[in-house]
């Protein structure tokens, strides 16, 4: 009789070595992915910029982001979480995809991105003016002139 409670505590001690070893196993697990650097991804930081288009002309012009009046200007502020190594030219702009400008309600000029962030005119990042504002901060201008309301064409 003595023979079987020593076999029990051993059978239940094995197994909480056992367990206790793939536990050790677990938890240096984790910490050695959490020490280790990932492969060569940006940690995330907060980004900010501040899109101003200025409209210089006599026209009212409509967006999708909103009315700019003549010689006024329409601010867009955007924040989120982003590669601290961002630099100017890998922020994207508001405006995507097929983007209509609407002069006067009746004089359309459509541009389309070709990739996010690229194109011509409001679609394409580079199209901006851009200044540092701080370290993750930047500010983009982009101004509608009477050029482009000279090639609009009417809006069907």
């Amino acid at each position: 009789m003595g023979g079987e409670i020593t076999l029990k505590v051993n059978t239940t001690m094995e197994r909480k070595i056992t367990w206790m070893r793939y536990l050790l196993i677990g938890i240096n697990s984790v910490v050695f992915m959490m020490m280790t650097p990932s492969c060569g991804d940006d940690e995330d930081c907060w980004v900010i910029s501040n899109f101003i288009f200025s409209n210089s002309t006599n026209h009212i012009i409509n967006t999708s982001a909103g009315v700019i009046n003549p010689n006024s200007e329409l601010s867009i502020r955007q924040e989120g979480l982003g590669p601290c190594s961002v630099k100017a030219g890998n922020y994207v702009p508001p405006f995507l995809g097929e983007t209509k400008i609407i002069f006067d309600n009746h004089k359309c000029l459509i541009y389309q991105s070709t990739k996010v962030g690229i194109g011509e005119g409001p679609v394409g990042i580079n199209n901006y003016v851009s200044k540092r504002i701080g370290k993750l901060h930047y500010e983009f201008r982009y101004e509608f002139t009477d050029l482009d309301y000279e090639k609009a064409e009417d809006c069907d």
